[in-house]
């Protein structure tokens, strides 16, 4: 059964905000929604990992 909620969470939450989305779905909170202007994460400077062969079969 479906929990109904008029609003989105208000958390910070990693395991309340999945426990939330496990029973709503976005489209209903279309509405509240804005369209973000930033990105959410920003690119981590490269780095480069050298497997040897017999590490890239397993």
């Amino acid at each position: 059964m479906a929990k109904t909620m008029n609003s989105l969470p208000d958390t910070d939450s990693i395991t309340a905000l999945a426990d939330f989305w496990q029973t709503h779905d976005l489209t209903d909170f279309e509405g509240a929604l804005a369209e973000g202007t930033e990105p959410v994460s920003r690119r981590a400077e490269r780095f480069s990992v050298i497997n040897q062969a017999h590490e890239a079969d397993s």
